[in-house]
């Protein structure tokens, strides 16, 4: 058999008295989706509780982007460590703060600088 137009709607030949809805059956299942939280770009935002030590986003005014596992600032200048665990410092007029403390803000990292 195939659809009827009776009345104006569709109904296939298997009416909802036919239909398999047990939970075992295909269309008795419900979808479970996973549920998490992404940023704008589509990027999986990550939990802080799952125990890894955060990644900062070092944004610098010639507009590069440097990932660090840790960073302090001592008087004028930027300290930090790679992931590759290679120590680096820059100039702290050489880092763009707005741009740095957006990037860490919207991954949910927490990240500050003293005030210059």
């Amino acid at each position: 058999m195939g659809l009827s137009a009776a009345g104006g709607s569709f109904e296939s030949a298997e009416t909802a008295e036919t239909r398999d809805t047990s939970p075992g059956s295909a269309r008795g299942r419900r979808a479970n989706p996973e549920v998490g939280q992404y940023d704008r770009y589509g990027q999986e935002i990550k939990s802080s509780s799952s125990g890894s030590a955060p990644i900062y986003l070092l944004a610098f005014t010639d507009h590069t982007i440097r990932a660090a596992a840790a960073y302090r600032v001592d008087g004028k200048t930027l300290h930090y460590v790679t992931l590759e665990h290679e120590r680096k410092q820059a100039p702290l007029e050489t880092v763009d703060r707005d741009f740095s403390l957006q990037l860490n803000r919207e991954r949910h990292v927490a990240f500050s600088l003293p005030a210059p």
